[in-house]
């Protein structure tokens, strides 16, 4: 297999990887997969990029940045909805505290 096809088969990977990171709440076995993935990608870079396959193999790099921007999005996007989510539970527990001691009082 071409190091052109094996980048194709990446892409098609690295598309499926995003879109179940999409749909998953397990961050760890998301970033796991990540790093096996990019593992993949720098072996598959570490040899120089001959002529006859430079235009493929930079169309193919761009197309993967393009699924690293949107895992990067993702993960942001969650981040902000967890930090949403524990400023939420700060507000409810500062709100029964308050309430518990005006009730004590």
């Amino acid at each position: 297999m071409t190091r052109v096809e094996k980048l194709r088969e990446l892409i098609d990977e690295g598309r499926l990887l995003l879109d179940a990171a999409a749909r998953t709440s397990d961050w760890a076995a998301f970033i796991n997969q990540e790093a096996h993935f990019r593992i993949r990608l720098e072996t598959l870079m570490a040899d120089p990029v001959m002529a006859a396959e430079a235009d493929a193999v930079r169309i193919a790099l761009q197309e993967l940045l393009a699924i690293n921007k949107q895992a990067v999005e993702l993960v942001q996007e969650r981040q902000t909805s967890i930090a949403s989510g524990l400023q939420r539970v700060s507000h409810v527990r500062r709100a029964a505290r308050a309430y518990r001691d005006t009730v004590t009082a």
